[in-house]
């Protein structure tokens, strides 16, 4: 089965949002229970406790918070999504004043459309992200929390997330090769590569 661009998208943005959640689960999950078998003694010290625990409420994020703090993500992807989206449809228009090239202007404007919607959901999200900012903070039980399978997941995650990493990185160093050449080229005249001042729009 093959996915869509946006499709795509949308899996990677929801396996970033749901990392975001579950990161802040495990930490508190591995806060240690209090010890309640000498009473006395908890008592006693039950002023410093206090005060320990409300500091590190303080510092610590809430969900909401983290997920809002993240919210660059999306918007960063949004913003490459529509600025390739653009690029797109200026060869289209390129590409459609030779009448060979209509199959070729429909198929880069199609995608345009892909991307531009990839662009506003990411948009959207970022929105929504940062929204929940202020959210009160709900418990978490960590007798609930599936540790062996959360790990699983964040296994799979970060090497989906160094793959995506690399390829991104591969196409941004294609990509300074064209413009290398195109700034060598500033006239448009001479040729890049085998066709003339061709910019990248499968990058």
């Amino acid at each position: 089965m093959r996915l869509s661009p946006r499709s795509v998208f949308l899996l990677v943005l929801v396996s970033m949002m749901s990392m975001i959640v579950w990161g802040h689960v495990d930490a508190k999950a591995d806060v240690p229970a209090r010890d309640t078998r000498n009473v006395t003694k908890a008592a006693t010290t039950e002023p410093a406790a206090k005060a320990a625990a409300k500091k590190m409420s303080e510092d610590e994020l809430t969900c909401g918070q983290e997920i809002a703090a993240d919210a660059e993500v999306p918007e960063k992807l949004g913003r490459l999504m529509a600025h390739v989206a653009t690029n797109m449809e200026v060869h289209a228009r390129w590409a459609a004043t030779d009448p060979r090239g209509t199959r070729e202007r429909d198929g880069l404007l199609a995608i345009a459309r892909e991307y531009h919607a990839m662009a506003d959901a990411a948009m959207r999200a970022a929105v929504a992200m940062r929204a929940m900012k202020d959210l009160p903070q709900t418990p978490h039980d960590p007798a609930r929390l599936d540790r062996a399978g959360q790990t699983r997941w964040m296994r799979e995650k970060i090497a989906l997330q160094l793959e995506f990493a690399r390829l991104l990185v591969a196409h941004a160093e294609v990509s300074k090769r064209v413009l290398a050449q195109l700034e060598s080229h500033a006239d448009g005249a001479a040729g890049v590569g085998a066709e003339a001042g061709r910019p990248p729009t499968k990058r």
